[in-house]
């Protein structure tokens, strides 16, 4: 989608991208191959699931199937960080160290949001 890069509102010309992108902060969409698969029309197989990865004030979109592992996300947020961290949820409270388990096993389908949290 375009976001016109003015409106009126009350009769001004106010400028929407720059209020729109400090509302987003810094978004990221890891180029996994669904995401690849998307942007060239192929279809998809098997379902999709949504990961939002919170990395202090950045974001990072991961889509992945349901039989990708904590392993395969955790490659991807390794390739947007420089530092070492765990995949965790604050509610409920948990800590993905389980590379081999799927995301659907994790419980983080179709959609979650983990923070990426460095140690």
């Amino acid at each position: 989608a375009v976001v016109s890069t003015q409106s009126t509102g009350d009769g001004k010309i106010i400028d929407i991208r720059s209020s729109v992108a400090s509302l987003l902060g810094s978004v990221t969409v890891a180029q996994t191959d669904v995401v690849k698969q998307i942007q060239t029309g192929e279809s998809i197989t098997g379902d999709v699931a949504t990961i939002r990865v919170k990395m202090g004030d950045k974001m990072l979109i991961v889509k992945l199937g349901y039989t990708a592992t904590i392993g395969d996300l955790h490659k991807f947020i390794s390739q947007h960080t420089e530092s070492q961290f765990e995949i965790r949820t604050t509610f409920p409270r948990r800590v993905y160290a389980d590379m081999a388990e799927t995301l659907e096993a994790a419980e983080l389908t179709p959609s979650a949001t983990v923070h990426a949290r460095s140690f």
